[in-house]
């Protein structure tokens, strides 16, 4: 193209949400969407094998086609993943139309650790921040799914991470195996359920809530409302015994955010 061209023209890509607005002194100007980052953090280590292997990776599935039948959440939200048997592997950022749940073979202890410095360094670098013209990404969302308890080397690696988590303010909610379980992981999520059964139905179950889940904060982002209902816990999930709430119906979580 004539370099004066490249200066002037007006371009627009519509693929994935993107629209470019125009091209100065040869570099494109994107208006990007605010987007809403999911990211699912997962257990993979060798107490996951078997029916939670299968379920967590059809579950993946599941969420990506569900929340592509929820009206325009499918054009903003992006999802990452990363796993944690024997040594953590990050899976990128993507759109949700071209989100790929990784593949995994359950083995190896949990890396919760590595796990959580992978998160850290996708919210280090990639989320959109405000800037002049854009306000950046909603608050992230972390879909933690727990069955190992974390080492000691977890308490050290909260340290570590601690100011990129107060910067970004991601969301964290873990579903975990075991009420001991549900202790260690206080220091990094507020909202805590525990998988009654290990079994397959359940899991998916509680994956479908999660599309559901993505879908109502989305909405309630999206609209500016500020005061989150959660959809009702879906059957074989449960909160802990010390989460419930003194009033109120049971599997109602409510959360806040602001813009």
């Amino acid at each position: 193209m004539h370099p004066l061209l490249r200066d002037h023209i007006a371009v627009s890509i519509t693929n994935k949400g993107i629209i470019g607005e125009e091209i100065v002194a040869g570099q494109a100007i994107f208006h990007m969407p605010r987007r809403l980052p999911v990211f699912f953090v997962l257990d993979t280590s060798a107490r996951m094998g078997g029916t939670f292997q299968v379920t967590m990776q059809e579950g993946l599935l599941l969420v990506k086609r569900e929340l592509q039948t929820y009206g325009d959440a499918f054009e903003y939200v992006y999802i990452g993943s990363i796993t944690s048997g024997g040594m953590a592997t990050s899976y990128s950022l993507a759109p949700l139309t071209a989100f790929t749940p990784p593949y995994w073979q359950a083995g190896g202890e949990c890396d919760l650790s590595g796990a959580f410095m992978h998160l850290a360094d996708a919210l280090s670098f990639d989320l959109l921040l405000p800037r002049p013209g854009h306000s950046g990404d909603y608050p992230p969302l972390v879909f933690l799914i727990l069955g190992s308890e974390p080492s000691e080397q977890w308490t050290h690696t909260l340290e570590q991470i601690g100011g990129i988590l107060a910067q970004r303010q991601p969301l964290v909610l873990s579903l975990v195996t075991d009420p001991a379980i549900a202790e260690k992981v206080k220091a990094i999520s507020r909202h805590i359920y525990l998988l009654q059964s290990a079994e397959a139905l359940f899991i998916t179950y509680y994956f479908s809530w999660t599309a559901r889940t993505i879908a109502r904060i989305w909405e309630c982002y999206s609209s500016g409302t500020s005061d989150i209902r959660f959809p009702d816990l879906p059957y074989g999930v449960v909160m802990p015994p010390d989460q419930l709430p003194a009033t109120g119906t049971h599997g109602q979580v409510f959360e806040k955010w602001s813009n």
